[in-house]
């Protein structure tokens, strides 16, 4: 073994004794290769063989300096190292033709060579290389797969369509090396390219080194086959004449044919034969150069491989199982989806169930280039594995995802079967419809009714005319409702309702008699969306033979209100059971009615109810009351007033307030709000048409003494006190708002606190005021009933120092409630009021409350004071920026940055802020310093527009949008912030929603490389960052993004968003870019007509 070449100053040499074992979280060392892959076996780590001998000098160096180094044995990690000498083991060196030491091999512990090394090596590069085997055996590589380090950086650029001019010509000459697995690492990316390769490849037919001709000739063949025939060994003319025409070609065709099936050539499948045998054997050299021979081949070796694993399962051979399988994902997974995908082919070759569930859940992030792997994974031998690959194909959608889907359909599973139906339905795409079509009548009821239901969501999605339905579903749909399953037949009618199907109208109208009550809820409804529903007397009919759905009927019949429906509701609640008659009575309590009708009509049914012996029938009388109109209310409300039953008194207490109101021009309570006529300052009444005569109001003030509870709820006070003298019945009121009554006020809705405040007596009421102040959520209540009032109790309850006392002095639980009612979304005009409007109240508040010691209020006033023209103590801002609640400080930066005009200012002291440790507030910061047209571009303006403090949330409802279409531009400067926006994103990663501003704050000062990494992982379909790529995009205004906008443009099928996409395009020159905006703009004309694109 002597004739080996031996690194420089060879010369013979003592070999050292063996390092000591170390921990067992670093390297240990092992006498025999056997020893040392059963000890990785235990816990996955790798094997370093290395080979040396005594005489070698370098050899000794690596273990005297390197394996011995404290640096080695501290950060190897968990590796199992055995050296082997060629003289003492010629046998071994053999087999892994050793031709020079120090040879170090990196195995895996069945041993599959991941790395190999010649010479000595420092002990940081040693490091650095085993670090870089760990990564190829954690992605399913190995040695003569694994990109070469120039490679690597060309694969993670094309897998995001990022490569330019330059990088297509790299790896073009790369297809003349002399390396196979250079050459394979450099076709695979090119063919990954697709489309954008072919004008570069074209051009390389004329190289003048014939390997690069070859190779250029077979990948244009691999990606249009039956197109592209070129023979490279053709004269110099010949040869141009050749590029001439497939120049002439690809300019009238510009697109390649989807990829087809490959398969082998005879010569190509004895390789492979020859290949399977080889990986077989017990030889780690001979078996990984197997498995490279294999990959190389690509798919065309895939049925063999399938094959082999077939017949090694059934022969028990687990090992080459293992070996095999390897391969199968190595080929069909490539670099850039197992970038995308976050590492898949190891999981998927060799993990546990979930493990590879996760892993094809993981795919859906690759997109469209996943799909050949998800068609393979919908054929696995594990369910839950198969469940998850649909459901990532579904997430991927597109016509090309629908065939694999649909083929489990046929699958002997039911769960699959009805997995798969749910999947398709979710493409949204109506290229799946022929195929649910074929399940509606599945032997599984379960898989028919997904079916079924997936049908109606791809076309409530994707509508088509009416004719179109019947034509395409109006067979199966029929057929479906005369299935002897009445779940199949109620989701048959359920669909013909939710589309509209008025062509199924007799077919519909036949089921009104089905022997199953479901169905015929489903069919009422069905036939109430098509306009269809049956008349008064038909519904009664239905009501009699099928008691429990009475409710659903009436529910109909109140649709259309008439003498005849009210008569027909009458006689059907006078017909049923008492359980019936409640629900029945539920119903009318729904439905608000209030002025559209007179409604006499129901005074028949409501005087039963109203005395009826049982309290449920008379709180739900009381409850109807309340959505009825004044007039009817007035005459009715009379003995429910003093009933037995407190919660009937306290429905109808809230009826006699809603008269008086709308007797004196106040609007109904929602959400708290309750608009006061800016006229009313002491309650003076409307009495032009009034219902609550004073006879009337007598009765009811008599009426609800007689029951009166020693702590009345607010609404029976409020009643109390509105029907008699004010003045006299203050006290009432006053007991009612102590703190011991807490839960009625809880339940209080506002229109009893709008009504006594619009009557409360002045200066006598001022007592009333400070009980309200007691209770946060009440005063906020109070604040809104206020709104923009001038009267003085308005005055006294916007007080600034009072709002500060109030708040500060309550439990944290109870100043945000309060806040909830006092914080909304306002439009700028009419009498509604918000704490965040701006408004001199508002703004007098937030002057107050900007230095409490409660978190939310200095929130608000941060917030409001930001926005005021008049405030410009800007170091209270400032001081705020640093202020201990993450909140405080996000509302603080949008505060800051809208009275920052000086950009220097503003990154001076925001520009830190981008590292803050609270991932909204770094958000709030980042966006702050984005140009106002680049945030509006990608949507961003929200993070500082909008008042935000945990579940709160404000603002102005009125959006404006910019018609400005000039380009984005990158700003000239380079601060040093930017270094902090990327280890930002390197710590949160690109996916993440905060890391949006950072991306485009880098695009900003011209730094695309957020843009880049993003590009890499984004699946390009329903995606929120979207418009982070549109924007980073039109900044760059760079062409070599124009693939990843043509998948954008893929995804998307609204006219809107193909709008938005345009934006990409702003600034960007030539050719390709002109043919790009076109198709968006033909895609756009396709969908405002509200057509399908057919390719």
């Amino acid at each position: 073994m002597q004739k080996l070449l031996c690194g420089s100053g060879c010369a013979l040499a003592l070999l050292l004794a063996s390092p000591a074992p170390a921990a067992e979280s670093g390297p240990t060392f092992h006498a025999t290769l056997g020893a040392a892959s059963e000890a990785a076996a235990e816990d996955g780590s790798l094997v370093l063989l290395i080979f040396g001998a005594e005489w070698c000098p370098p050899c000794k160096l690596l273990k005297e300096t390197t394996l011995a180094s404290s640096e080695f044995r501290e950060q190897a990690g968990p590796l199992r190292v055995v050296e082997s000498d060629v003289d003492a083991d010629p046998a071994t060196a053999r087999s892994f033709k050793v031709s020079a030491i120090p040879d170090l091999v990196l195995l895996t512990a069945d041993g599959k060579v991941v790395g190999r090394e010649l010479g000595f090596k420092h002990t940081s590069d040693l490091l650095m290389w085993i670090n870089e085997g760990r990564r190829r055996a954690k992605a399913g590589e190995w040695e003569g797969t694994a990109p070469a380090s120039g490679l690597a950086e060309l694969a993670n650029k094309g897998a995001a369509g990022l490569l330019d001019t330059n990088e297509f010509q790299r790896l073009i000459a790369m297809l003349g090396e002399p390396d196979p697995a250079d050459r394979a690492g450099a076709a695979r990316i090119l063919l990954g390219q697709r489309e954008q390769a072919v004008e570069p490849l074209i051009e390389a037919l004329n190289d003048p080194y014939l390997g690069v001709r070859i190779g250029a000739a077979e990948i244009l063949a691999r990606l249009a086959p039956g197109q592209v025939d070129v023979d490279p060994w053709q004269s110099p003319a010949d040869l141009a004449g050749t590029i001439t025409r497939l120049k002439e070609w690809w300019k009238q065709t510009g697109k390649l044919p989807a990829v087809p099936v490959v398969t082998a050539d005879p010569a190509s499948e004895g390789s492979i034969k020859s290949a399977l045998e080889r990986l077989r054997a017990d030889d780690p050299i001979q078996r990984t150069e197997a498995m490279t021979t294999l990959t190389q081949h690509g798919p065309a070796a895939l049925p063999l491989v399938r094959e082999a694993i077939r017949r090694s399962e059934r022969a028990g051979d687990h090992r080459a199982v293992a070996f095999l399988e390897d391969v199968r994902w190595a080929i069909l997974v490539p670099d850039s989806v197992e970038r995308r995908a976050g590492g898949v082919r190891s999981a998927l070759a060799r993990g546990r169930s979930p493990e590879r569930q996760a892993a094809a859940g993981r795919l859906a992030q690759a997109g469209k280039e996943a799909l050949p792997v998800l068609t393979e994974l919908v054929n696995d031998s594990d369910g839950f594995v198969v469940e998850s690959a649909v459901r990532a194909l579904s997430s991927i959608g597109g016509k090309d995802a629908i065939p694999a889907m649909a083929a489990l359909l046929q699958a002997a599973d039911s769960n699959l079967r009805m997995t798969a139906a749910q999947a398709l339905g979710r493409t949204k795409n109506a290229e799946a419809i022929p195929w649910l079509v074929t399940a509606c009548d599945d032997p599984n009821e379960v898989v028919a009714c997904a079916a079924l239901a997936a049908i109606e969501e791809i076309r409530s999605a994707r509508s088509a005319p009416a004719a179109t339905l019947m034509e395409e579903l109006g067979p199966t749909l029929k057929a479906a409702m005369k299935d002897p399953r009445w779940r199949v037949r109620a989701t048959a009618v359920e669909v013909a309702g939710k589309l509209s199907m008025r062509g199924l109208g007799s077919d519909l109208k036949a089921l009104l008699d089905d022997a199953d009550g479901f169905v015929v809820k489903n069919v009422l409804s069905a036939l109430e969306r098509i306009g269809m529903t049956p008349d008064a007397t038909r519904l009664a009919a239905i009501g009699r033979r099928l008691p429990a759905l009475r409710a659903d009927i009436v529910q109909l019949m109140l649709e259309n209100e008439t003498d005849e429906t009210v008569r027909v509701i009458t006689d059907l609640f006078n017909a049923s059971a008492l359980d019936e008659q409640a629900a029945l009575l539920s119903v009318l309590a729904r439905h608000s009615a209030a002025g559209t009708r007179p409604d006499d009509p129901w005074k028949p049914l409501l005087t039963r109810a109203t005395t009826a012996a049982d309290v449920r029938l008379r709180r739900a009388a009381a409850e109807i009351l309340l959505g009825r109109s004044p007039k009817l209310a007035a005459e009715m409300v009379g003995p429910l007033l003093a009933d037995e039953d407190a919660g009937t008194r306290v429905l109808t207490a809230k009826a006699v307030i809603n008269i008086i109101n709308a007797d004196e021009g106040r609007g109904r309570s929602s959400m708290g709000r309750i608009v006061v006529s800016a006229s009313e300052t002491g309650g003076t009444r409307n009495t032009n048409n009034a219902v609550a005569t004073p006879e009337r109001m007598a009765e009811w003030h008599a009426a609800l003494r007689l029951r009166i509870e020693a702590v009345p709820d607010l609404e029976v006070a409020a009643a109390v006190f509105a029907t008699g003298d004010p003045k006299t019945n203050l006290p009432l009121l006053l007991v009612s708002l102590e703190t011991t009554n807490s839960r009625a006020l809880q339940r209080t809705d506002g229109n009893a606190l709008g009504l006594v405040l619009a009557k409360l007596p002045w200066p006598e009421g001022e007592a009333v005021l400070e009980r309200i102040c007691r209770s946060p959520r009440v005063f906020g209540m109070a604040l809104n009933v206020a709104g923009r009032q001038t009267a003085p109790w308005a005055e006294f309850l916007f007080d600034p120092a009072r709002f500060r006392s109030v708040m500060e002095t309550a439990a944290d639980d109870e100043v945000i409630a309060a806040l909830q009612l006092m914080i909304s979304y306002y439009s700028g005009s009419g009498s509604s009021w918000s704490l965040v409007s701006g408004d001199a109240r508002s703004v007098a508040i937030a002057r107050e409350v900007v230095t409490s010691a409660r978190p939310a209020l200095r929130a608000v006033g941060a917030y409001v004071l930001g926005r005021d023209s008049a405030f410009t103590n800007m170091a209270t801002l400032e001081g705020l920026l640093g202020d201990a609640d993450p909140w405080v400080r996000a509302m603080a930066v949008g505060a800051f940055a809208r009275k920052t005009k000086d950009r220097d200012v503003l990154e001076a002291r925001l520009g830190p802020m981008l590292a803050d440790t609270n991932a909204h507030v770094a958000m709030a910061a980042a966006t702050a310093l984005l140009e106002p047209e680049v945030r509006e571009s990608a949507n961003l303006e929200g993070v500082l527009d909008y008042f935000r403090f945990r579940g709160l949330h404000g603002g102005s409802s009125i959006s404006i949008g910019s018609s400005d279409e000039r380009p984005l531009s990158v700003l000239p400067t380079t601060p040093v912030y930017l270094e902090i926006a990327r280890s930002v994103i390197e710590k949160r990663g690109v996916q993440a929603a905060e890391s949006a501003p950072l991306i485009l704050l880098l695009a900003q000062h011209g730094d695309f490389t957020g843009l880049d990494r993003l590009l890499e992982t984004h699946a390009g379909a329903d995606s929120a960052m979207d418009s982070v790529l549109v924007t980073g995009i039109a900044l760059s205004r760079d062409v070599k993004y124009l693939p990843a906008v043509r998948r954008l443009m893929e995804s998307r099928s609204d006219e809107w968003e193909l709008r938005e996409l345009l934006k990409a395009l702003r600034g960007m020159t030539g050719a390709e870019a002109r043919q790009v905006r076109l198709e968006i703009n033909k895609r756009m004309r396709v969908a405002s007509a509200g057509g399908t694109l057919i390719d």
